[in-house]
């Protein structure tokens, strides 16, 4: 096992916030997702999260998933980067929920 990500639970409320309260240091309510290779961390992304130093020089993998409402603003324009080859293997309804078409 390893420290990983971690989060501050109680800050989502607080995502107004555009700094750490403590700069460089660990946030007191801080809790680490120490876990092993192939471990999932569900949590609402509004919350205060980031990484800790990889001190055991392994790679870390990671999948970020989002989910938002069609009126908002993805994170990543997705049909800038769907290939046409891509593209060509989707079905209508799967152009449609992931709005490419």
């Amino acid at each position: 096992m390893h420290r990983g990500s971690f989060l501050v639970p109680t800050s989502a409320p607080s995502y107004r916030r555009r700094c750490w309260p403590t700069r460089n240091r660990a946030h007191p309510d801080e809790i680490v997702f120490a876990a092993p290779a192939g471990s999932v961390m569900i949590y609402n992304a509004h919350a205060w999260h980031g990484g800790t130093r990889n001190r055991e020089g392994s790679r870390r993998r990671v999948l970020h998933g989002l989910y938002i409402d069609r009126a908002d603003t993805p994170q990543q324009d997705q049909r800038r980067w769907l290939t046409p080859e891509t593209a060509s293997r989707l079905t209508p309804a799967q152009k449609w929920l992931l709005d490419v078409e």
